[in-house]
């Protein structure tokens, strides 16, 4: 029945994972969706999986049509995104050739904003690159404030902080930043 041959797929895609065999996961994932045997909401966690997929073999276009389309597809069935999706999203607006940092900035903010309580330094690296990227100091400066107060230990995200106030000239605040960075031993 289509729906054995689709859990049938998915299964062989998962031991390729396993394997490291990622195009033919790949491939494995798209038929069991093709045959659309599964329950709507099991093709749509497919489409998932084969975006990340497709982000892993650097095939970052597709990725961002498949994410793009599991969001879309999520949000009219109710299903709360995954604040991962966002992160892969925006990280594939970057990866393609041109970077495309300005869609990059909406999915970089969202998954900022459904992580939850326990930050994810990466989520925040990359937002704060789009908005370097942007040249958008405006967003960027707050943004490098929450940093230093997650992750005061590094001294990186102190001197980008000063810079920002510095390039928006609030050369009294860059300074601050730096005085209180070097207080703090760093």
């Amino acid at each position: 029945s289509p729906y054995e041959k689709s859990t049938v797929y998915e299964l062989r895609a998962n031991v390729k994972i396993n394997l490291d065999d990622f195009r033919g996961a790949l491939s494995d994932l798209q038929t069991a969706l093709n045959t659309n045997g599964l329950p709507p909401a099991r093709n749509n966690q497919l489409r998932y999986y084969i975006a990340q997929l497709n982000f892993q073999i650097e095939q970052y276009q597709t990725a961002i049509s498949g994410l793009n389309q599991w969001i879309q597809l999520a949000r009219t069935c109710g299903v709360d995104v995954d604040p991962n999706a966002y992160y892969l999203l925006a990280a594939a607006y970057t990866q393609i050739t041109p970077p495309n940092y300005r869609s990059a900035v909406r999915p970089a903010e969202q998954a900022i904003a459904g992580m939850g309580s326990e930050p994810r330094k990466g989520y925040f690296d990359l937002l704060n690159l789009i908005y370097s990227e942007l040249g958008d100091n405006a967003k960027r400066a707050p943004l490098l404030e929450r940093m230093v107060n997650y992750w005061p230990a590094d001294k990186g995200y102190w001197t980008q902080l000063s810079g920002a106030y510095s390039v928006s000239g609030k050369d009294r605040e860059a300074f601050s930043v730096l005085e209180v960075a070097y207080r703090a031993g760093l």
